[in-house]
C-alpha cells in the first residue's frame, strides 16, 4: 500500500534485523578509542606487565 514507517520511537527501535552491523559500526567509530584501550591493557596483562 505504501506506507511509510512512521517517525515513531518504537518504529526506530524495532528494527533489530540491522542490530549487529549497527553495534559494529558503534565499535569501530565512537567506542575505538575505548576498545583500543581494552585491547591493549589485556595484552599488557597477558605478557606479564601488571603495572
Amino acid at each position: 500500500m505504501g506506507h511509510a514507517p512512521g517517525k515513531a520511537a518504537i518504529v526506530r527501535y524495532t528494527h533489530l534485523t540491522d542490530l549487529e552491523r549497527q553495534y559494529r559500526r558503534l565499535l569501530d567509530t565512537d567506542w575505538r578509542p575505548i576498545v583500543d584501550a581494552i585491547l591493549t591493557r589485556i595484552q599488557e596483562l597477558t605478557n606479564g606487565n601488571l603495572n
